[in-house]
């Protein structure tokens, strides 16, 4: 057998060492000398040579291991990062595929938190970047990555302390009727494009105060007057499913931002408001689940009015 620069290469390439073109010559040479030196040898004559080492017959004596408690245990477990039990707990070795987020629900995605399969920050990250690759569809009238990822960074925190929430670390669109404190609400018009309210709104309160993560402020018809979310001041929404030869399609209305981001996996869950179908008929149009609670059930206040008898906000999901 012969070593010629071929073999050297993949040599370097296995043991992930560089080898420059001048030294393969001469490394190809040296491992030929090495072989040729055991094969000379396996040529030398060894019946009539005594081996170097015996093997004594005696017995090693044995004895049964001894469990010993060690006095500093304790000190040991409270010094420990997280302990349950008497035992640490340890981060687990399996990386999630975020090709899995994809399929996630809201249901899902709050047991995959508290089992820690990945954090709420990579999620809510996963969600930011594909918000960011799906403005074509119009769906966010304001987007907020850095508040959504200190809302993460927070529920991280609460289910590490095991204070986890309802809705703890679930990134969710907000329809832009629902004012949010510090957070531009426009109800879609040119009229209220820099509106930002002193006060949080009853609806989006409570989801705060469960857990949930503001992507952002979902496109709706202007004050919710309209059914295909063509009437909105920062332009139509498009339906992420498409019609025939490949056409744009109206996601309805007039919560047609939020069925859509739901549709397209922009977010798990978003909120709407319902006068006359606003939750219903987009949900159908985009092909997802939403909700109409009967009137009253969920409270207006901080809710942009279009008739005050009949507004009633819900949820739009998978």
């Amino acid at each position: 057998m012969s070593i010629d620069n071929s073999i050297v290469k993949k040599i370097s390439k296995l043991s992930k060492l560089k080898i420059s073109s001048d030294s393969e010559d001469k490394m190809a040479e040296e491992l030929n000398n090495i072989l040729n030196w055991v094969e000379s040898l396996q040529e030398v004559n060894t019946e009539e040579i005594e081996p170097l080492l015996s093997v004594l017959n005696e017995k090693m004596p044995l004895r049964d291991d001894e469990v010993v408690m060690d006095d500093n245990q304790g000190d040991i477990l409270n010094n420990a990062p997280e302990k349950k039990s008497g035992f640490f707990v340890v981060p687990k070795v399996v990386e999630w595929d975020m090709n899995q987020f994809e399929k996630l629900t809201i249901k899902s995605t709050i047991q995959h938190l508290r089992h820690k399969d990945f954090s709420c920050k990579e999620l809510t990250e996963f969600f930011i970047k594909k918000i960011s690759n799906n403005r074509k569809l119009n769906c966010f009238i304001t987007e907020t990555p850095e508040h959504a990822l200190k809302m993460a960074s927070n529920s991280d925190k609460k289910i590490k302390n095991n204070e986890t929430r309802a809705m703890e670390g679930v990134p969710i669109a907000m329809k832009d009727l629902f004012c949010t404190k510090n957070v531009k609400t426009t109800a879609a018009s040119k009229i209220l494009e820099n509106f930002i309210p002193f006060y949080e709104s009853t609806v989006s309160k409570k989801l705060w105060d469960s857990g949930s993560v503001m992507l952002g402020k979902s496109n709706l018809d202007e004050f919710a007057m309209g059914s295909a979310n063509t009437t909105s001041f920062f332009g139509n929404v498009i339906n992420p499913i498409k019609g025939k030869n490949n056409s744009d399609l109206v996601p309805g209305g007039s919560s047609g931002g939020s069925a859509a981001a739901v549709a397209a996996g922009l977010c798990l869950g978003a909120t709407g408001s319902d006068t006359g179908g606003s939750i219903r008929q987009p949900a159908s149009f985009c092909g997802i689940v939403g909700m109409k609670p009967t009137y009253g059930r969920c409270s207006r206040f901080g809710m942009v009015a279009f008739a005050s008898s009949l507004d009633q906000a819900g949820t739009l999901t998978k």
